[in-house]
């Protein structure tokens, strides 16, 4: 299927700072303050609550977080510029390591459907290796306009935002939808 939305991984903060230390990459004091305004991890004053209602439509309005593209604009570079230093480490999380310890749990081939089965009715299989399906995963990092972030044009970054308080505060990535690899 090509539902669009599709939870690839969702990870706590904690344990995403984890992953990145034993892949030797430190989470730097303010883009971890970042991910925490974003998780809702941070919550906004309530000075800075009313200025976020005044721009935000009435639904998202007294939300305890900040959007991306709520955030000052060098906190949004810091951001898009510390998830296009890691991208393809952030790639080999969320497709093949996902939590696994051991090499042999990790995904090592990915069978894909190469035709929107939505509006196609088809199923045309392709197998990939994790070297070819990255290669197919190109894109530069950005801020959508709902404020959610995007690795590429396949994967977003967004806060889970449902469940308990401990569950909706965590890194989620997402199926962005169809796209034709070859």
């Amino acid at each position: 299927m090509s539902n669009k939305g599709t939870q690839l991984q969702i990870i706590s903060l904690e344990i995403f700072e984890s992953y990145l230390k034993k892949n030797n990459i430190k989470l730097g004091n303010k883009t971890k303050k970042i991910l925490k305004k974003f998780l809702g991890l941070i919550k906004p004053t309530y000075d800075e609550q009313l200025i976020l209602n005044k721009h935000r439509k009435k639904q998202l309005q007294n939300k305890k977080r900040w959007w991306m593209n709520e955030l000052q604009l060098e906190e949004k570079n810091r951001i898009l510029q510390f998830l296009k230093s890691h991208y393809d480490l952030l790639l080999k999380l969320i497709l093949t390591d996902g939590l696994c310890v051991n090499s042999e749990d990790k995904s090592s081939l990915f069978i894909l459907n190469n035709s929107d089965y939505t509006k196609t009715k088809k199923i045309e299989p392709i197998i990939l290796t994790f070297e070819e399906l990255i290669s197919k995963f190109k894109g530069v990092p950005k801020i959508t306009k709902n404020g959610s972030l995007e690795l590429n044009d396949l994967v977003g970054l967004q806060r889970k935002g449902s469940g308990s308080e401990r569950s909706a505060n965590c890194l989620q990535f997402k199926d962005r939808g169809y796209k034709k690899l070859f």
